[in-house]
């Protein structure tokens, strides 16, 4: 049945539905179609939704003599008086949806109940009735959609073009598809599949439809409970990171929001597991008690406010560190690969294995202290990055006094230095500024798989490989942009990537501009796209990792077209994440040819993201700390 609300209880509901586009006309009618029990949904659009959206469902459907007064202003069949909403469990409730869609577009309504013969045909037009009668079809409801705010354009000027307009409808598809597996959704954009699920039930089933496999090869399953509070489905594992918070999936009650609560407790379980400004992949559904939470604090109902705040953090968070602690992370060595892995590997000898250091030895602290300062150095450097300008070097410290040696009761080694050097400090410098001067340097070796260590002009270098391979890329891609001198290379075969909505809309808005430089991409079908051409320079360097990294740099941007410098910027700062990483193995001609490179760049002293790329010891320095002057 369908009631009209009483006065004290209209007051009560927050402010009204607004129809701020297709997207938000869909989503009132899609939760419609489930709250009436549908096992199929069927949405198809055309220009963006904005021409044409329809939805059709095989739900329950509306009696023909309730078909008028669901189109009334606060109208419902979900709440009856004020201490409904209290305790609501559908995903709409809000009575003037199908009124206020009807205000502002053309609306025809077809629907028939099981237990009809016959259904009911019902159009309106800007709030008026244009027709009503009886027809044959099927079990279930249709809702036909056409051009939204034809009787209001100034809201109607406000709509984007129609591909970013789908582009919201997209992902709204994919966050029903997600939340209701046991539904078969099927979804055309001007009459191409774009969804297609079964409603079998799987959630890993839709999860490979939306995201592809790349994604369900790498999930863990997430499940805690605990009193009024429980969290159940898939979270990623670190290495399908991305660059913005896109991949955060999670579901409060089954309704699909956004909240600071939960995206904080999200990165902080992540914390020990995920890089600075890299965001995991989430997909779970939280249950909470109706009463524990607010849904009536934004119009559209994508935000939720939680009576208990700090407990809903710590709940996902412990749940989270749970599930990711006992998970190695360790990539599998094929068995085949193993075994000669396994017989490769010699015991080392007795007699070169470590031995306890005798007490007189006294070397080791020395030593310890000029890693410590070492470590000082770039601990400091990289918190100070925005400052330092030029490469570094450590000024004098203050002397190292000989250390006290004690042997601890568990007879480990312990040095306690009685006066440590004082904090490093940081001046500019000059560096290799001569032409003639750029290969006179000695590669000494590498420490920690990571830091290089060089010798020039009686000083000694440590340089980040990573950092220094970041800022070669930078300007290298920049200068043969710039001066349209590169070149493509062709895939073969072609890397199929699947996108989001939002990243199809961003690649399609910028295809010119992606083709200027270099790629070539195109339509493989449904959600999935074939990367067939990069820039010669890019070859090689993961592309479909870069490609990924690449769109997440546009992601947030203005929708319309950037100036190609914006673009050649992005392009060049996604391409340094495909830069040798830390604990990468370079040969000694590798590293040496990296430097050479480095010592040509315009400003080789820091990457493009401000992180120096060197520090320096000089030897009076080193010296002193071994007491060879004072």
């Amino acid at each position: 049945m369908i009631f009209l609300l009483d006065k004290n209880t209209i007051d009560k509901i927050a402010a009204g539905e607004v129809v701020e586009r297709p997207s938000s006309v869909a989503k009132e009618l899609i939760e419609n179609a489930i709250d009436a029990k549908a096992t199929a949904i069927s949405v198809e659009i055309k220009d963006g939704g904005i021409s044409f959206l329809r939805i059709t469902d095989n739900g329950c459907g509306i009696e023909k003599d309730e078909v008028r007064k669901a189109f009334l202003r606060h109208a419902t069949s979900k709440i009856r008086t004020i201490s409904d909403l209290e305790t609501i469990t559908s995903l709409g409730f809000r009575g003037e949806a199908l009124s206020s869609i009807s205000a502002i577009a053309r609306v025809e309504l077809l629907t028939k109940p099981k237990a009809d013969m016959v259904g009911t045909r019902y159009v309106i037009e800007g709030g008026a009735e244009k027709a009503f009668d009886s027809v044959g079809i099927p079990d279930g409801t249709t809702i036909i959609i056409k051009d939204i705010f034809f009787n209001t354009p100034a809201r109607q000027k406000f709509l984007k073009t129609p591909q970013t307009e789908g582009s919201y409808i997209s992902s709204l598809i994919e966050h029903m598809a997600l939340s209701h597996p046991e539904i078969s959704f099927s979804y055309k954009i001007n009459g191409n599949i774009k969804l297609q699920t079964s409603g079998n039930g799987s959630l890993t089933d839709v999860l490979y439809q939306i995201y592809g496999m790349d994604i369900v090869r790498n999930i863990v399953e997430i499940n805690k409970v605990k009193e009024g509070l429980s969290i159940r489905g898939y979270i990623g594992k670190p290495v399908i990171s991305r660059g913005n918070r896109n991949y955060e999936n999670y579901y409060v009650n089954g309704r699909f929001v956004k909240d600071k609560t939960i995206n904080k407790a999200i990165e902080d379980g992540y914390k020990h597991y995920m890089m600075q400004h890299q965001f995991p992949f989430t997909l779970f559904f939280i249950e909470i008690e109706s009463r524990s939470l607010d849904v009536n604090v934004h119009p559209a109902k994508a935000e939720v406010r939680f009576n208990d705040e700090r407990g809903v953090y710590d709940f996902i968070r412990e749940a989270i560190e749970e599930t990711l602690a006992p998970k190695s992370f360790i990539p599998e060595i094929p068995l085949d690969k193993k075994e000669k892995f396994q017989t490769d590997v010699k015991q080392a000898p007795p007699e070169l294995l470590p031995q306890t250091p005798p007490e007189k030895f006294a070397a080791e602290p020395f030593e310890n202290t000029l890693l410590e300062k070492v470590k000082e150095m770039t601990q400091s450097a990289a918190e100070d990055h925005t400052v330092i300008k030029e490469p570094l070097h450590i000024t004098e410290a203050a002397p190292v006094t000989s250390p006290e040696i004690t042997n601890t009761k568990n007879n480990a080694w312990d040095v306690s230095p009685k006066e440590r050097p004082k904090a490093a400090e940081f001046v500019q410098e000059s560096f290799i500024t001569k032409e003639t001067e750029k290969h006179y340097f000695k590669l000494i070796g590498q420490v920690f798989d990571t830091y290089w260590i060089m010798e020039y002009n009686k000083k000694m270098y440590i340089v980040d490989q990573h950092a220094a391979h970041e800022k070669v890329n930078y300007e290298r891609f920049v200068k043969r942009f710039q001066s349209k001198t590169f070149s493509s290379q062709r895939i073969m075969p072609p890397i199929i990537i699947t996108l989001s909505p939002e990243e199809e809309e961003l690649v399609t808005s910028f295809k010119s501009l992606f083709e200027m430089y270099g790629f070539e991409i195109d339509y493989f079908g449904g959600k999935e796209y074939s990367l067939s051409s990069v820039p010669t320079d890019l070859y090689g360097m993961n592309e479909k990792e870069f490609f990924h990294s690449l769109v997440d740099e546009f992601s947030g941007s203005v929708r319309i077209e950037p100036e190609p410098d914006m673009f050649l910027h992005k392009i060049a700062t996604a391409a340094c994440k495909a830069s040798v990483k830390g604990h990468d193995r370079l040969s000694f001609a590798e590293a040496e040819e990296l430097l050479k490179e480095l010592f040509n760049a315009k400003a080789p002293y820091h990457c493009p993201h401000g992180r120096p790329t060197m520090i320096s010891l000089s030897v009076g320095e080193i010296e002193k700390m071994f007491k060879r002057i004072v």
